[in-house]
């Protein structure tokens, strides 16, 4: 599926105005990120970028906050990296991802997309609870998956 048309939000009032001109990039990594955002930007047939106001943004904030609370039973830990530039400052690189065989998420697509089950039946009752979790939810975020489709 080609994606013609994007409308990107973001909270800062600053890039939302450099990119569409009415405010200049003075700092040197503004100016590296707004190049970024106008080379990606030229990709769509449509791109806008809109500031979502913070008086229109109390729900997305609840929801990360209900999240946050949501799974305060977790053991919690920070990972820190210290990076040693910008990662604006470094080239972009992009590594493809080919799996060579069956991944575990394999047969949790087929139930979802072609509503196919596995043989075994332990591990179709395990597919059948599974799969709603990576469809819908009402009391957590959606779970998600990185694959190659």
């Amino acid at each position: 599926m080609d994606i013609t048309k994007l409308r990107a939000f973001t909270d800062s009032q600053l890039v939302a105005n450099q990119f569409n001109g009415s405010f200049e990039a003075h700092d040197s990594s503004m100016q590296k990120y707004l190049k970024l955002l106008q080379e990606l930007a030229v990709r769509f047939e449509h791109f806008e970028l809109a500031q979502v106001p913070m008086s229109q943004n109390k729900k997305a904030d609840a929801l990360s906050k209900l999240a946050a609370l949501t799974f305060s039973h977790f053991q919690m830990q920070v990972w820190v990296e210290e990076l040693p530039s910008k990662s604006i400052d470094n080239d972009l690189m992009v590594a493809s991802v080919v799996e060579e065989q069956p991944i575990w998420m394999e047969p949790i697509l087929q139930y979802i997309r072609n509503s196919v089950l596995p043989n075994d039946k332990r591990e179709a009752r395990l597919v059948r609870e599974r799969a709603p979790m990576y469809c819908k939810s009402y009391c957590g975020p959606m779970m998600r998956c990185v694959g190659s489709n």
